[in-house]
């Protein structure tokens, strides 16, 4: 059995801190009273036996008996010394049979500053979790009961050490402004409100709806309902009831698949099609054009030109900007002309490939993100304390589904294994903050929030280093909407982005929207170039992706003017109605 020490020449309020399964093994142990000129001493073999005789006792007296679940603390007494027993406070992860264990005197018990425990407890598990999961990906093992090897133990420490001095200090909560993540599966709806001064903000009974308008069934809500607090206010059952209709709008539904990302629609093209085929396959609106070409003879230039003017007309009547279909048509003519192509479906496939190559390079011009994989590679230097978090800043006009594309993307990386932090920067709109904490607590996550009339910059700065000391390994920056011609708005973004240096500004447009959307993604480009830095619009998100049919030129021609990718479509309203957009779905959409 391995016990890993932390040494601490500090006076703590906790003895020790154990974490271990219910196979038997010792995940993790932390001891207090420890020292490095002790360690090899009768005194620390004497607090390692005692240890041992506390852990044993917990585990006989309330882990086998069952007790566990109901009680979550008990005081361990010693034979004629009243008051100067241990308690012992646990949580378990019931997933994994884990169970946190920290120890603490007797005399302590009760007092107002103890309650610490209980988050130290909570935040030692995920930390764990995340170090334990990335250390096993690497082993290739999948078993929770197996403990680390000796040498990667001390890797924690310093995780652990800096977790226990910010429980210690209360700096979870309203003294930074951070509003922790509430328990969602048990129901607990207090208020999330912004912070000013480290106050709550009051508020009046009037309720605010912060989600969709679509209408919410009586038993999706009786579902949802389990905090079943029969005293709240009218105000809080207000909110409560905002909550559950949220939970109800926003999370995924009974028996929907979680990942929608990742399951998405069929975007395989099938070439090997017949003359019979029918017009919903991808070549359907190319049928003509496919004719025109095949035959035993050289294809000229002379022998596509109309076929290609079909092309082109077929491209811009689905949002295709003029320039850009006429570039995808070359690249079309490139690939045929010179070639024989005796066969409809020899025809088909190079036409297709052809479509693939230029949309391609115009969907992916300069850069490839894959949001994951840069979060989980910024992700794997946290154990060195090399790197802050990675930083997402979302930007876009009023209205066009900022907030929500941000809480999906939270969504979609904490289903990965990620630890989120939503950063609540639009300090200009009445009920943004709020807006952004419904989606917190749905998504049980940190909000880090200043209230109103701040400067967005400084409370992003802010939120970063609170993200950086509570390991949170990505930080979601939700900023206000502006129009583009707003001067002093998009001076304080540029500002904002300058001073900050985010690893990800993400343009949030809606992917119907033609001259207008464009004119917008260029005037905001142009906004942070301005700014210094040479900073520019990395990504673009595009919602409302499910309502455009087949017209999805818009994609094409905002990455074409940017020269930055799409990295998200929102294709509903729930948090996994999320997709990557991809080549073989363009062209499907554009040529059914």
């Amino acid at each position: 059995e391995h016990l890993c020490t932390t040494h601490s020449t500090r006076r703590e309020m906790i003895e020790s801190l154990v974490l271990f399964s219910k196979t038997g093994s010792v995940l993790y142990t932390y001891k207090a009273t420890t020292t490095k000129v002790a360690a090899a001493s009768n005194k620390a073999n004497n607090a390692d036996k005692k240890l041992q005789e506390n852990l044993n006792q917990l585990i006989h007296d309330y882990l086998l008996e069952n007790r566990a679940a109901q009680e979550k603390s008990c005081v361990l007494h010693q034979k004629n010394k009243p008051g100067a027993g241990l308690v012992a406070e646990w949580e378990e992860l019931n997933d994994r049979n884990w169970v946190a264990v920290a120890f603490y005197k007797e005399v302590l018990k009760g007092l107002k500053h103890m309650n610490f425990v209980r988050t130290l407890l909570k935040g030692c598990i995920k930390e764990f979790i995340i170090f334990y999961d990335r250390l096993l990906a690497e082993a290739s093992t999948k078993t929770y009961h197996v403990p680390l090897p000796e040498e990667d133990l001390p890797k924690f420490d310093a995780t652990f050490e800096a977790l226990l001095r910010l429980c210690e200090r209360n700096k979870i909560g309203k003294e930074n402004g951070v509003t922790p993540p509430q328990d969602v599966t048990a129901g607990k709806d207090s208020d999330i409100k912004a912070t000013t001064n480290g106050k709550k903000k009051k508020t009046g009974k009037q309720k605010t709806v912060w989600h969709g308008t679509g209408k919410v069934s009586k038993e999706a809500m009786e579902k949802l309902d389990q905090s079943k607090d029969k005293g709240s206010s009218a105000a809080d059952a207000d909110d409560s009831r905002a909550l559950m209709e949220a939970r109800a709008t926003y999370l995924p539904s009974e028996g929907e698949s979680a990942t929608s990302w990742i399951d998405g629609e069929d975007d395989d093209l099938d070439d090997n099609c017949t003359d019979s085929e029918s017009s919903s396959s991808w070549g359907g609106s190319l049928k003509g054009l496919f004719d025109q070409m095949s035959g035993n003879k050289v294809l000229t230039e002379s022998d596509v030109s109309a076929a290609l003017e079909g092309m082109e007309q077929t491209l811009v009547s689905k949002n295709v900007a003029q320039n850009i279909a006429k570039e995808i048509c070359n690249g079309v003519k490139a690939k045929v002309v010179g070639k024989k192509l005796a066969s409809f479906g020899r025809v088909k496939s190079t036409v297709r490939a052809a479509l693939e190559s230029s949309i391609a390079r115009i969907l992916i011009p300069q850069r490839s993100i894959d949001v994951l994989r840069e979060v989980k590679a910024k992700q794997s230097k946290w154990i060195s304390r090399q790197s802050r978090p990675y930083v997402i800043v979302m930007v876009g006009i009023n209205g066009v589904g900022k907030s929500t594309s941000l809480a999906k993307i939270a969504y979609y990386l904490k289903s990965n294994g990620c630890n989120p932090l939503l950063a609540a920067c639009d300090t200009f709109r009445s009920g943004a903050v709020e807006q952004l904490g419904v989606h917190a607590k749905c998504l049980d996550v940190p909000l880090f929030a200043k209230g109103y009339a701040k400067d967005p910059s400084a409370v992003a700065k802010e939120a970063i280093q609170v993200a950086t000391e509570q390991r949170n390994d990505v930080v979601l920056v939700d900023t206000a909407g502006r129009m583009q011609n707003n001067v002093p708005l998009m001076n304080a973004l540029s500002k904002l982005v300058v001073e900050n240096n985010p690893d990800l500004v993400c343009f949030v447009g809606e992917a119907l929207v033609g001259n207008d959307g464009i004119d917008q993604l260029q005037m905001f480009d142009q906004a942070l170039r301005n700014g210094g830095h040479g900073r520019r619009i990395d990504g673009i998100i595009l919602t409302k992706f499910d309502t455009v049919s087949d017209k999805v030129g818009a994609a094409l021609s905002m990455t074409h003017i940017t020269g930055q990718p799409v990295l998200f479509v929102g294709t509903g309203q729930k948090y996994n109605h999320l997709k990557k957009l991809s080549v073989p779905a363009v062209i499907k959409s554009l040529f059914s």
